[in-house]
C-alpha cells in the first residue's frame, strides 16, 4: 500500500516544530533572552539552526510563539470551568485547582514570562509587543471574572469576579515561581490551603 507522502511530510514538519518549541522553552527558562542563542536551542532540540529559521524568522518570533500559544492554552483551560454555578466557593476552588495544574504543566513558560519582564525592561519597542501579548491574559481574566459575576463577602460587601481573580491569580503565580526556583511542586495540601484562604471571605 502506497504511503500518503503528503501526510507523513506534514507530520514530520509538525514533529520538528514541536521539538524546536520544547527546546526553546527549556533554554529560555534557564537563561535570559539575550544569553540564550539559537545554537543552544539547536543543541537541545537536535534540529539544525538553519532549519529553525525555516519555522521561525528569529529568536524573538520563537519567544512570541511560545507566549501566544500558552495564552491560548490558558484560555482553553479556564473555559472548561462552569462559572455560572450558584456555589461561588466551589467555582473559585475549581479555578484555583485548574490554575495550579496549568502552572505545573507550563512551569518553563511561567519562568519565561517572569524573565521576559526583566529582559526587555529597557527595550521599549520590544517590551511594548510583549505587553500587548500579555494583555490577552488580562482580557481572559476579565472574561472569566464576568462569567463568575458579583460575589458577596462575609461582611455583606459585593465584589466583582474579576477583582477577586486579580487577587488570586498573581498570588498563585508569585508563590509558584518561588517553588519552581526551589525545585518543588505545588502539593495537594498547598492547593487545598490556597482554596481555603481564597474562599474564606465568601458567604
Amino acid at each position: 500500500m502506497k504511503k500518503n507522502t503528503a501526510f507523513t511530510g506534514e507530520k514530520h514538519l509538525d514533529d520538528k516544530r514541536t521539538m524546536i518549541l520544547g527546546a526553546a522553552k527549556k533554554v529560555f527558562s534557564e537563561k535570559s533572552y539575550f544569553e540564550a542563542t539559537l545554537e543552544n536551542i539547536s543543541d537541545v532540540s537536535g534540529v539544525k539552526k538553519s532549519t529553525i529559521y525555516y519555522y521561525f524568522r528569529s529568536k524573538f518570533e520563537l519567544l512570541v510563539n511560545i507566549l501566544e500559544t500558552t495564552i491560548h492554552e490558558a484560555e482553553e483551560n479556564f473555559h472548561t470551568i462552569d462559572c455560572s454555578r450558584d456555589d461561588k466557593k466551589a467555582v473559585l476552588a475549581d479555578i484555583i485547582e485548574a490554575h495550579c495544574r496549568f502552572m505545573e504543566e507550563k512551569k518553563d513558560v511561567i519562568l519565561i514570562i517572569q524573565r521576559a519582564g526583566f529582559d526587555f525592561l529597557h527595550h521599549l519597542e520590544v517590551k511594548k509587543r510583549i505587553d500587548q501579548i500579555l494583555e490577552k491574559m488580562k482580557k481572559l481574566r476579565w472574561e472569566v471574572g464576568q462569567r463568575i459575576g458579583p460575589l458577596q463577602t462575609l461582611s455583606g460587601k459585593r465584589v466583582s469576579g474579576e477583582q477577586v481573580l486579580r487577587l488570586i491569580l498573581p498570588s498563585l503565580a508569585g508563590y509558584y515561581i518561588e517553588e519552581i526556583k526551589e525545585n518543588r511542586l505545588l502539593s495537594p495540601d498547598v492547593r487545598t490551603l490556597f482554596q481555603e484562604i481564597f474562599t474564606a471571605f465568601l458567604r
